[in-house]
């Protein structure tokens, strides 16, 4: 994980210290999870994605420019948080697009598969080339990047999940 690599070789934290950066990203993005469906339900999707691509990128963004690792760490923690969203809202909004939803909710799984293998290589390569600060802030502009575009594509079709809100358990009558 190029974070605990940052945190380690650039901020001088301990590899105790860049493996907690790791956990407070893992974290972050359980405890974005766990509020993305109430947060969607409240605020709506589209909103929701900006506000998760701003917190990623900008945390992240932000943090490579303190040299201390409690910054690197509070960095990753904002990328997890904000990126935790990111996924599901775009299968959401995939699988209510009229018409044929399955390719287009595979093409999402598939990209973001795509951009989970890739991504490490090429910010290795950057880093290579540059350097790592510079490489992680590409990754960085590119998911506050992806605040610009967000907009409601679609209504829900009727009885979709994301046309009823949230999705609650059901208690059983026994």
């Amino acid at each position: 994980m190029w974070g605990a690599v940052h945190l380690r070789d650039n901020l001088g934290a301990s590899a105790s210290t860049a493996a907690a950066g790791i956990a407070a990203l893992m974290a972050g993005t359980t405890a974005g999870r766990l509020v993305g469906d109430p947060l969607r339900a409240r605020v709506g999707p589209a909103r929701l994605f900006r506000v998760g691509g701003l917190i990623a990128g900008v945390g992240l963004g932000a943090s490579l420019l303190f040299t201390v690792p409690a910054a690197g760490i509070v960095g990753l923690t904002l990328l997890g948080v904000g990126t935790s969203f990111l996924l599901p809202l775009a299968v959401s909004a995939a699988g209510n697009l009229e018409g044929g939803t399955a390719p287009a909710v595979a093409l999402v799984a598939t990209l973001g598969c795509l951009g989970s293998f890739t991504g490490p290589a090429l910010i290795g390569v950057l880093a290579g080339v540059v350097n790592l600060t510079v490489a992680l802030g590409v990754p960085a502009l590119l998911v506050a990047g992806t605040a610009a575009y967000a907009r409601p594509t679609c209504t829900p079709r009727p009885g979709t999940a994301s046309s009823r809100g949230p999705i609650r358990p059901t208690r059983s009558a026994t």
